[in-house]
Parts: structure tokens; C-alpha cells; sequence
């Protein structure tokens, strides 16, 4: 394996529990595992991957958004350099690149946390 394209389909690693959903942006991934926990990985330039500040620029290897425990989410979509997530209660987190008002948080700047639009 390696960073690059692949054009025979390979096992998506470490993810130790049962995926109920699956999303793809453009350079980045994401999983859903049964009990709502979110898993993502890919190229994260603009925070679209939710892991914060010190998180590096690309991550290879699915990685459990561990700032979400206790949070089951039930549904993930993903953009060009956003995201968005709907909790089990029906809130919708979004993060990443906010050009255009696409995060819903009334602004135009990229979060790379979690935030609650609307």
C-alpha cells in the first residue's frame, strides 16, 4: 500500500468495530461504526478531517475522532475541504474550510474542530 492511487480494491485497516456507513469527499474519507463513532482519514489541509490544530496534513490510516466520545453519530457528509456529521439527537456538527458559508456557521472561516451550524 501506499499513499497513492489503487486500481484493485484493498481492506480499509484499523477500524476495529463494524462499519454501518461509509462517505468519500474529494481527497478525504470517513466511516461510521455501529455504536456512531466516526473514523477519517485522507488529506486533512483545511481541517476537514475534524482532529484539530496539531493534526498533520495527511493521515493514511483511518483515526477515531476521539473528541466526539460520548457523541453517536448517525450520518456523515463530505465536501470539497468540509464535512459535516449528524449526531443521534439530531444536531449537525460541521468543520473545515468555510469559504462561502458552506459550514453554516454564519461566517466564511474554516473550523477545524467541531462546531454546531445553524
Amino acid at each position: 500500500m501506499s499513499l497513492f492511487s489503487s486500481k484493485e480494491p484493498h481492506r480499509v485497516s484499523r477500524i476495529p468495530k463494524k462499519i454501518i456507513k461509509i462517505a468519500a469527499g474529494y481527497h478525504h474519507s470517513a466511516a461510521i461504526t455501529v455504536d456512531g463513532e466516526l473514523y477519517v482519514w485522507g488529506k486533512n489541509a483545511n481541517g476537514q478531517l475534524g482532529l484539530g490544530k496539531k493534526a498533520e496534513k495527511i493521515i493514511p490510516l483511518p483515526r477515531k475522532i476521539e473528541c466526539l466520545d460520548g457523541v453517536a453519530i448517525k450520518m456523515v457528509s463530505l465536501g470539497f475541504e468540509h464535512s459535516i456529521a449528524v449526531t443521534d439527537n439530531g444536531e449537525a456538527l460541521s468543520w473545515g474550510g468555510g469559504e462561502s458559508g458552506r459550514l453554516g456557521h454564519g461566517h466564511e472561516s474554516s473550523i477545524l474542530g467541531f462546531q454546531k451550524s445553524g
